[in-house]
C-alpha cells in the first residue's frame, strides 16, 4: 500500500439518526482509531472502543466504518482520527528472506505515525497562534522527534 492522503481525519455533524461514520485509511487494529464527540456546549468526549463503538473493515486499504452504540443528537460533532501507538513492531533479522510486504507495511506505519504527529502539532500551532518561522520550526521538530522516538522503541 502507498500512503497518499496527508490528512487522516474525518469530521461529521451528527443528525440524530445515523450511527455509522466512515474513515478512509487503512488501520491494523480497531484500537488504531480515536473517536471524539463534541456536544453543543463544546465539551469533547472520547468514546471507548468496544463500549461506545465498533469498527469495520480493519486492514482494508480503503478504510471502513465506525459504528456507534448510541445515536448522537443533531448538531453534535463527531471526529474520527488515527490513534497509532509509537512503537516498532516489525523485526528485520539478518540472514532471513526479504519480504517486501513486511517492509512496505512497516514504512506505511511510520509514514502514518509521522502524519498523525504532524496533525497534532498543527492543531497545537493553530490553537496557540504560532505563525511563520516558529510554526515551521515546531513542525520540523515534531517530525524529527517522532523518528527518534521510534528509534528508541526499536531497541527494546
Amino acid at each position: 500500500m502507498t500512503v497518499t492522503a496527508a490528512t487522516k481525519r474525518r469530521d461529521y455533524t451528527c443528525d440524530g439518526v445515523n450511527q455509522t461514520f466512515g474513515y478512509n485509511w487503512k488501520i491494523a487494529a480497531a484500537t488504531d482509531l480515536k473517536v471524539v464527540v463534541r456536544n453543543l456546549a463544546g465539551v469533547d468526549t472520547t468514546l471507548a472502543y468496544g463500549t461506545d463503538y465498533s469498527v469495520t473493515q480493519v486492514g482494508n486499504s480503503n478504510g471502513g466504518n465506525v459504528v456507534t452504540t448510541a445515536v448522537w443528537p443533531a448538531n453534535y460533532h463527531m471526529t474520527v482520527l488515527p490513534n497509532l501507538t509509537v512503537q516498532q513492531l516489525t523485526s528485520f533479522r539478518n540472514q532471513n528472506s526479504f519480504y517486501a510486504w513486511k517492509h512496505e507495511d512497516a514504512f506505511d506505519y511510520l509514514t502514518m505515525l509521522l502524519q498523525q504527529q504532524g496533525s497534532r502539532l498543527r492543531g497545537f500551532v493553530q490553537e496557540y497562534g504560532f505563525t511563520g518561522k516558529a510554526a515551521s520550526f515546531l513542525e520540523q521538530f515534531a517530525a524529527v522527534n517522532a523518528v527518534f522516538s521510534l528509534a528508541r522503541h526499536a531497541d527494546t
